[in-house]
């Protein structure tokens, strides 16, 4: 399960954000009989200086807008480039 948390743009990322996130985690593992493998990601304009010398888990990320937007970009223009090359045939 994916759960995608994006704040809006004037909002620096606090850890009652990523508290938010892991209640939304906290629903369907109640309520499921199955382990329910988890990812978070939560956006914001900015991440609060004392989250951002935190440890996380593998579990949740925390990316500002910027840093978001530039790794969707790179993926596309890898994607863009992989399908534009002689090499790759539909």
């Amino acid at each position: 399960m994916l759960i995608v948390e994006i704040k809006r743009p004037s909002i620096t990322i606090q850890f009652d954000h990523v508290h938010q996130l892991l209640r939304y985690r906290k629903v369907p593992q109640d309520h499921s009989g199955d382990r329910i493998t988890f990812k978070g990601l939560v956006i914001g304009r900015d991440i609060d200086p004392v989250l951002q010398a935190s440890p996380f888990t593998d579990e949740i990320q925390v990316k500002t807008y910027i840093d978001f937007i530039s790794g969707v970009r790179g993926f596309y223009q890898e994607y863009r480039r992989i399908v534009e090359s002689e090499d790759y045939a539909l």
